[in-house]
């Protein structure tokens, strides 16, 4: 099974710059969703400056890219998570628990 997302599920860079922007904002202590209503969900993911060594940053993208995989079929919208320096040491079901809650935060204020 190929795991690689695919192009159009990616954020571009000026997708990115407007949901910055316009984009509305759920945050928790180690993570923070920028997101924005769109008929095709798309997804970026990006780390704080704060982590340190390679194999620590790439271990923590997998693991969110992992959980991204799960919500991103339930959800149609474009969102771009931050990740701080905290998330790192987080073990996956961890990270797995704070997503999911701000996906639900995000569906409360929709509502």
């Amino acid at each position: 099974m190929n795991e690689n997302f695919k192009k159009k599920e990616k954020l571009r860079k000026k997708d990115i710059y407007l949901i910055l922007k316009i984009g509305k904002k759920v945050h928790s202590k180690f993570f923070t969703i920028y997101y924005n209503d769109s008929e095709q969900p798309k997804f970026g993911i990006s780390l704080r400056k704060g982590i340190k060594g390679a194999v620590k940053r790439n271990k923590l993208k997998r693991r969110l890219r992992a959980v991204i995989r799960k919500i991103i079929l339930i959800n149609k919208k474009e969102f771009f998570l931050i990740a701080n320096k905290y998330s790192v040491d987080l073990a996956y079901n961890n990270i797995e628990k704070e997503i999911k809650y701000l996906f639900y935060k995000i569906e409360e204020d929709k509502n």
